[in-house]
């Protein structure tokens, strides 16, 4: 079959030229090569550069089998190349699936940061409104401060006095008690 399809597209290219087919094709049983000597001792009429031509005189003898062994490793090294561009494409789309997957995380966490951006925005025009009254409250407690200070110190010095005068009220005890003690004897 497929010779047949080589052949008449062969026959359709070249039918008015001398690279056309002869009406001969050499068979299974027959050695292939006789042919060829026969060919080769008649006188050439042009050269080939073609392995697949035979020239003859004037005719060429167009050689499908090897054109078939030729087809059949072409046709083998390209289902092999086709394997490996299918198997070179379900890794590229399991790489397009991953970066997608990253994607869309990445696009998922900008939309939920976008999202918490106006309610921070919110959140620190507040606080901006709420700084004055934070600082005058901070200016008074500092002063609330200082005068707690100052009374802590007064309270201090209160309570030394108040030490001093118990410590002299205890020797004045002490020196009545001897003195009692010594009248008493």
């Amino acid at each position: 079959m497929v010779k047949r399809i080589i052949a008449r597209f062969w026959n359709t290219r070249f039918k008015r030229t001398i690279f056309r087919l002869i009406p001969r094709s050499i068979s299974e049983n027959e050695d292939c090569w006789d042919p060829h000597a026969a060919m080769a001792t008649s006188p050439n009429q042009e050269g080939g550069g073609d392995p697949h031509l035979l020239h003859s005189t004037g005719s060429y003898l167009f050689d499908e089998d090897g054109l078939m062994i030729d087809l059949k490793i072409e046709s083998s090294r390209l289902h092999l190349g086709q394997d490996s561009f299918a198997r070179c494409i379900l890794d590229l789309e399991a790489e397009v699936k991953g970066w997608a997957t990253a994607y869309n995380k990445a696009n998922e966490a900008t939309l939920r940061a976008n999202q918490e951006i106006p309610l921070n925005q919110m959140g620190l025009r507040e606080e901006l409104a709420r700084r004055p009254e934070v600082e005058e409250k901070l200016v008074e407690t500092q002063g609330d401060l200082d005068l707690a200070k100052n009374h802590l110190d007064l309270m201090e010095e209160e309570e030394e006095k108040h030490l001093n005068d118990i410590d002299r009220l205890e020797k004045k005890v002490k020196e009545l008690k001897k003195k009692n003690k010594d009248l008493q004897n």
